[in-house]
């Protein structure tokens, strides 16, 4: 029987209340979905969250736990049970971050979603730009950031992806909207909003 992860781990980033300041500091969220619900009802059921394969975060970091706790946090708001390992589903999760500019240099890579590839969305090319987004100064905000936040689900009984979403939002890198609490849990609400979403659509989020 797979373990059912404490509610306080969930909890953490299930609700994060963002100031009209930090609403200022950041543009609208980017989300696209693909998806097979026409064709593979998207039961709900008991669900693991971990890293993808080639993740560029270091699954064990402190960065990776936030993004995985976000991504819990909403799967469980959509009626799946998280658990820590096994279950029905597995989610496999990934974020970068980095300048607009590299974001553009590396293109968009995406192909045909959730229709039979994995890895359909990106070029798997590490970003790595060093910025420091730990703290809050006042006067120049820094410079522009891109943060984004990679999801699919696959089902553990035949290993088939039925969802995977992508989340991209720009901040400034030295404001509130872009310290790691607050933009995975923006992140991950957005990626999962109205799931399982219309599939091939790119929508805004504010």
């Amino acid at each position: 029987m797979p373990r059912i992860l404490a509610p306080v781990l969930l909890a953490a980033a299930a609700t994060v209340t963002l100031s009209a300041c930090a609403s200022t500091q950041a543009g609208p969220v980017e989300v696209t979905r693909f998806h097979r619900a026409e064709a593979t009802p998207i039961a709900r059921g008991t669900i693991s969250v971990g890293a993808l394969p080639a993740s560029q975060i270091d699954p064990q970091s402190i960065e990776a736990r936030t993004y995985y706790q976000a991504v819990g946090a909403e799967l469980n708001r959509l009626g799946y049970t998280v658990v820590e390992s096994g279950g029905d589903y597995r989610a496999q999760v990934d974020a970068q971050r980095g300048t607009a500019a590299q974001f553009a240099r590396r293109g968009s890579g995406v192909s045909v979603g959730a229709g039979g590839s994995t890895g359909s969305f990106g070029s798997g090319v590490g970003l790595g730009v060093g910025l420091d987004l730990t703290r809050l100064l006042g006067g120049d905000p820094g410079p522009r950031i891109v943060t984004e936040l990679d999801a699919r689900i696959l089902r553990n009984s035949d290993d088939l992806v039925i969802w995977e979403g992508r989340a991209q939002q720009e901040t400034f890198a030295r404001t509130e909207a872009s310290q790691l609490d607050v933009i995975s849990a923006k992140l991950a609400a957005a990626l999962f909003q109205g799931f399982p979403g219309n599939s091939g659509e790119t929508i805004r989020v504010k």
